[in-house]
């Protein structure tokens, strides 16, 4: 299959992309900018604005993979997160409708709970629910185009940004400071390790022909909730750290999510399966670490 694939060269993007060329499909990265040196596929820039769409119908894609993303973060303007979570994949749909159809398959947020907790939500999560609904709409307008939401829990894994929480706390534990203020930790999450994220992608391609026309949704997790303060617990045994973990110390973040879990039987239907268990994905996580801060793991 002839696909293009946007945050191509970010956390998911970078498991994913090799296991689409390994499954044989062509694929070229949609990126923003030039690559300081040539990926191994083909590539092209393009930004929400341009003149030109991503791509015309003679140049035959038959899917569209959307992983790029903005989080919203202090720094980010609300124009980047407009661009990113809904001009450029609002852009990559009508193409695909415009050539007579294809699979678009967007990477949708456990976050963007509808309806959120304690009001409207940020503007994250408040642009992935806005894509959704824009992606349906136009799913059920075009026919022959298929719109394919995955809705991703708590992804992690090694080489994530440290800014993400289980990648902050793993280096926090290595660090060893005498005490780690931390929340309650009482909310719950579905915690799924990024290379079994990836395989969810490759396994919904691998059976998009068998998908129903218009729009369908999969949850990709493990299919269980934990509580946060027991993965901290775990990562804390495994790193061998001897920090005073503050649980109750920091008062809880403004419209957290109090519980998440993914409906995974749909997905399990098509074929996946979630591969690396939680404390198997940790001990990965202060692995990369270790190796970063230039230490041996002789666990």
């Amino acid at each position: 299959m002839k696909l293009l694939l946007t945050g191509g060269t970010g956390f998911l993007g970078r498991r994913l992309l090799p296991r689409l060329s390994a499954a044989g499909h062509a694929v070229t990265l949609l990126l923003r900018r030039a690559p300081a040196r040539a990926p191994e596929v083909d590539w092209r820039v393009w930004q929400p604005g341009a003149a030109q769409p991503p791509f015309s119908a003679g140049e035959g894609f038959a899917g569209v993979v959307h992983l790029a993303t903005c989080y919203g973060r202090a720094a980010d303007s609300d124009a980047a997160v407009f661009a990113a979570n809904l001009a450029l994949p609002a852009a990559l749909l009508a193409a695909l409708g415009a050539q007579g159809g294809g699979v678009f398959v967007n990477a949708d947020s456990y976050y963007a709970i509808d309806p959120p907790p304690g009001g409207a939500g940020n503007r994250y999560a408040v642009s992935k629910r806005c894509l959704r609904d824009w992606g349906r709409t136009l799913a059920a307008a075009h026919e022959g185009l298929r719109f394919v939401n995955l809705r991703l829990e708590h992804v992690y894994g090694a080489g994530d940004d440290h800014a993400k929480f289980v990648n902050w706390l793993a280096r926090e534990l290595l660090a060893g400071p005498p005490r780690i203020a931390l929340s309650a930790g009482t909310q719950q999450r579905d915690f799924i390790y990024v290379d079994d994220a990836a395989a969810a992608f490759a396994c919904v391609l691998a059976q998009a022909g068998q998908l129903p026309a218009g729009a369908s949704e999969f949850g990709v997790g493990r299919g269980e909730a934990l509580p946060l303060h027991r993965l901290v617990q775990c990562l804390h045994r495994l790193a061998g750290s001897r920090s005073e973990l503050a649980f109750g110390a920091l008062a809880p973040r403004a419209g957290e999510i109090a519980h998440s879990v993914a409906d995974c039987g749909a997905l399990k239907q098509l074929g996946w399966a979630a591969d690396i268990d939680l404390e198997e994905g940790l001990r990965r996580v202060l692995a990369h670490e270790r190796a970063a801060a230039g230490e041996v793991d002789s666990r």
